[in-house]
């Protein structure tokens, strides 16, 4: 019972308030755990460097069987698409030329020069009647009003 007195009557401040000293740290100790840490960091960052390489090299083999597949169908329509030979193709030494084709070129190419100047022709005299049309209405204008009523 004296002891819960003693405990009453002290004040609960004055334990906090007692500094316990000052806190010693060991440098060589936060050094080394400084390095500890370092080096799992870099242990870490080449794990994580090598689980990329890994999905990388992957994503290459597979694109590599991709590639092999795509060029493996080609071949297989190369081999069923027929492709003209030369022999099949226009060759013309083998025999007389048909006139026909350029006949119809110098024929297209009159009809084009002939259609064109009709066309400007026209053109022409349409702007020499509105013209004469013009010079008529001054004409007039200039008449009717020199003339008394």
């Amino acid at each position: 019972m004296a002891a819960l007195l003693i405990t009453l009557a002290l004040p609960m401040g004055a334990g906090a308030a007692i500094a316990g000293g000052p806190v010693y740290t060991n440098a060589i100790a936060s050094k080394q755990n400084l390095d500890t840490e370092f080096y799992r960091a870099a242990q870490s960052y080449q794990e994580k460097l090598k689980v990329g390489r890994e999905r990388y090299d992957q994503k290459q083999v597979i694109r590599a069987k991709i590639i092999e597949a795509m060029t493996s169908g080609l071949q297989a329509r190369e081999e069923t698409i027929v492709i003209p030979t030369e022999a099949v193709r226009f060759n013309p030494d083998e025999g007389p030329v048909s006139w026909s084709v350029p006949a119809l070129a110098i024929i297209a190419l009159a009809a084009g020069f002939v259609g064109a100047s009709v066309y400007y022709l026209n053109r022409s005299r349409r702007k020499s009647n509105a013209q004469m049309r013009r010079r008529e209405v001054k004409f007039e204008q200039m008449t009717s009003h020199s003339l008394p009523p």
